[in-house]
């Protein structure tokens, strides 16, 4: 996962410690009323797309993301796999130097400063309560952590040796860092969408379309992107469909 991720879990685990107790549901929806209009959007539409049936949107989601990584210049080659556990098995058999060295930076957007209107933050906090809810995150991440776990486990039921055992864990780590769950940068976005129009932003000011066409990609129906050195692959969270 990228360093922001871990940055902005490590922000909301400190606030958590900050407080006596998470806000009960019928005050976060309360605070939702007060958020601005843009943000109530985005909740109503991420409750839509968690309980959706309609197949991802292949020729959408593919719009968006050379649209995405075209400000980085290049036309990125897109590989949909069906499950994260293909996707695992399908990186695992690339060298090294297909991987890559970097993080995940396709969906990185530039961060937004929480408000320093304490009323704002309160808002702010609870709409990433709400968003979490619903996106459900870290359900999507131990769907996404399962395969290398599996693959840790197989190895030590085949008899690897340690060192063996250590390159099943470094691979399973190398994939790890280029592993995006939209789920989680979705529910990150919505709060970062609240913090920015809270701090003055417009909503049509490029840092919150930015925001937005974050969460898009998740309400197209895209569960996970790895990004390698070659290609983008792509794990859908409903079965594949391509627009007519």
């Amino acid at each position: 996962m990228e360093l922001d991720r871990r940055q902005a879990i490590l922000s909301v685990a400190m606030a958590l410690v900050a407080r006596p107790a998470l806000a009960k549901p019928e005050r976060i929806e309360s605070a939702l009323a007060e958020c601005h209009r843009l943000t109530r959007s985005l909740i109503e539409r991420a409750r839509r797309a968690s309980t959706t049936t309609n197949r991802a949107d292949i020729d959408a989601i593919e719009r968006l993301i050379r649209r995405t990584a075209g400000a980085s210049g290049g036309r990125p080659v897109i590989k949909w796999l069906a499950s994260p556990a293909d996707a695992f098995d399908h990186l695992r058999r690339l060298n090294s130097s297909d991987l890559g060295t970097g993080l995940a930076a396709l969906w990185r957007v530039r961060r937004s400063c929480p408000p320093c209107n304490e009323d704002a933050f309160e808002r702010s906090f609870r709409v990433r309560q709400l968003a979490s809810e619903i996106l459900r995150p870290e359900e999507h991440d131990l769907l996404l952590m399962a395969p290398k776990l599996r693959a840790i486990s197989e190895a030590k039921r085949a008899g690897a040796t340690p060192a063996e055992l250590r390159r099943v864990r470094a691979a399973s780590f190398e994939i790890g860092w280029l592993e995006t769950s939209l789920p989680a940068v979705a529910t990150e976005s919505i709060c970062a969408i609240e913090a920015l129009l809270a701090s003055g932003a417009r909503s049509g000011s490029g840092a919150v379309r930015d925001q937005v066409r974050v969460f898009e990609a998740y309400e197209l129906g895209l569960l996970a992107t790895w990004e390698t050195r070659t290609e983008i692959v792509c794990v859908p969270s409903t079965p594949l469909s391509r627009s007519s």
